[in-house]
């Protein structure tokens, strides 16, 4: 991904220290849909002592513009359903819910 177009890793720092990351990547619908691309999130990590500081919020930001500059309108994410902080995050973003994923394992 770091040698990608489509893909982008925004970092926050705190004093010199990488104390977050967002993994982002332009992906692209199969063609029975009528948009053609949209932006995924991969990856969001905040430090537990840095969180609620806005990094988190500051790193979607700049996710978003990134995607914007792509001509990107949409964005979507995977939130596992025990993560209940990064859905409570995700939620106050106005992300909103589409379908849920389920698997098997064999």
């Amino acid at each position: 991904m770091f040698q990608s177009k489509e893909s982008k890793v925004f970092v926050g720092i705190s004093d010199g220290k990488v104390v977050g990351y967002m993994i982002a990547k332009i992906d692209f619908f199969p063609p029975i849909y009528v948009m053609e691309k949209y932006g995924d999130i991969y990856d969001l990590m905040v430090e537990p002592s840095f969180r609620r500081r806005g990094i988190g919020s500051g790193l979607l930001k700049q996710a978003i513009e990134w995607f914007k500059s792509q001509k990107i309108e949409r964005i979507e994410i995977s939130v596992h359903p025990d993560n209940i902080s990064g859905y409570s995050f995700w939620k106050k973003k106005g992300f909103q819910e589409i379908f849920h994923r389920l698997y098997l394992k064999i």
